[in-house]
């Protein structure tokens, strides 16, 4: 594998909750959006164009041939910038999961000249609309429909930006909707038409939302594999903030050859509840458990949003995993402690804005949280396992503070305050009672 290789462009079929198709979901952070053009400039849109003819736009084949002359792609921004701190990009990930199945002389072989290749997508990212229980503070109206009522109170605007398009919102009875039918592209049938002759060729599947247990379209998928007998040989993965699990998910899942579940979980008790706005966390805690105790085709792991937010709270989330001693949660070969992310957008939830002294102190805890690993890991944990953790851990926390550490936007930090004073307003909440360690930090750069 060179440095710049990824498989996801000559495996992959990502399609937004909008409907429109893109190299894949990190290249959301590009200037393009990682959106896949026709030849007029408009953006394939699954509800609408052929997915074959998206699946060759111009912008994969060139994608793909920068990888293979191992270049540097635009689309790539977000994964290169994370490489270069450390931190564990997608196409890391990507590269180690299909290590077996597809390899940069896999690609090689069946690439042509003009960067075009013959092969159906094996690999299917699903994001059916934006419907969603939850309204996260790192969040917005893009992913969440849950957030129309606030966004509207918060910034005094009935409208937003979703890429290049202006969604404006409405008054439907009691509640805000969009004036939109995009993010119902899927109710098109001749999508599903289109979809049902690629299943065939699919190994996974990887499906969002919105909260994609919550959304009918994702079971009719799955109902659909299960149908054609092909269920056996396809995994389905979530990101999901398993706030819900309906029964007749349990039932659906026995069919699959695996169930990988990424809990969205951003801190223990009151520091997740307040990200992750209005769940609780002992319901998330039980339905986590649920899924420790579930059958041997399920597994789950910790997905971590790390932003201003939780990054002081890091160690303990990572201390709280390690003391639970898991049966499947993050137990499986290769899965680190915690199974991070950095937010990059908004700027200003970015961990970038901490004044210089906050920053030291947040890379304090990181020190005294190695030294504890080191010291307690064993306690918990079977030795090999606790060996790998003191490293994870290690290497998770250094490339986070790398992370933190690699620009000063402190200038941003009245935006930020701007915001969570805004939305505390709005849901009778409060950042110091909520996260008071992290606001005794920040109080002597926020007042007058």
């Amino acid at each position: 594998m060179t440095e710049k290789f990824c498989p996801l462009p000559w495996i992959i079929q990502a399609i937004r909750n909008d409907g429109n198709i893109r190299a894949c979901s990190n290249s959301h952070s590009s200037i393009s959006k990682g959106l896949l053009h026709k030849a007029d400039g408009s953006v394939y849109n699954a509800g609408v164009d052929n997915l074959a003819e998206a699946f060759n736009s111009e912008d994969l084949k060139s994608l793909r041939l920068s990888m293979l002359e191992n270049k540097t792609n635009p689309i790539c921004a977000r994964c290169d910038r994370e490489d270069a701190q450390g931190v564990r990009s997608r196409r890391k990930v990507e590269s180690e999961n299909w290590s077996q199945q597809f390899t940069i002389q896999d690609a090689k072989a069946i690439t042509s000249v003009d960067g075009t290749v013959s092969a159906m997508p094996i690999y299917l990212d699903m994001r059916f609309g934006n419907k969603c229980n939850l309204k996260c503070r790192s969040c917005s109206p893009t992913d969440s429909n849950f957030w129309y009522e606030d966004h509207a109170e918060l910034w005094g605007q009935t409208s937003f930006n979703d890429g290049n398009k202006k969604i404006n919102l409405i008054r439907e009875g009691s509640k805000l909707v969009e004036d939109t039918e995009m993010y119902r592209w899927y109710e098109n049938p001749g999508f599903w038409d289109q979809m049902f002759q690629r299943l065939q060729n699919v190994e996974q599947i990887h499906t969002v939302g919105g909260e994609p247990l919550l959304i009918d379209q994702h079971f009719t998928l799955l109902e659909k594999c299960i149908e054609m007998n092909i269920a056996h040989k396809i995994t389905i993965e979530y990101n999901s903030n398993i706030t819900v699990i309906p029964e007749k998910a349990w039932a659906l899942w026995s069919h699959f050859k695996r169930i990988n579940i990424g809990a969205s979980i951003d801190g223990v008790g009151r520091v997740n509840d307040y990200i992750r706005h209005p769940s609780r966390f002992e319901n998330i805690f039980n339905n986590l458990k649920k899924i420790d105790q579930s059958p041997d085709n399920i597994f789950c792991w910790i997905a971590t949003t790390v932003q201003v937010y939780n990054a002081h709270h890091l160690p303990e989330l990572m201390k709280w995993v390690v003391k639970n001693k898991f049966n499947k949660v993050q137990r499986f070969l290769g899965m680190p402690i915690l199974n991070c992310h950095p937010l990059h957008n908004p700027q200003f939830l970015s961990t970038k804005i901490f004044p210089t002294p906050v920053k030291e102190w947040i890379s304090e805890l990181y020190a005294e949280c190695n030294i504890w690993m080191e010291e307690n890991a064993h306690l918990y944990l079977e030795k090999e396992w606790a060996e790998a953790t003191v490293l994870h851990v290690k290497e998770i926390l250094s490339a986070y503070e790398a992370h933190m550490q690699s620009e000063d936007l402190s200038n941003l930090l009245p935006k930020f305050m701007t915001y969570t004073r805004g939305l505390d307003s709005i849901r009778k909440e409060s950042f110091e009672h909520s996260i008071p360690e992290l606001w005794e930090k920040l109080k002597p750069y926020t007042l007058p």
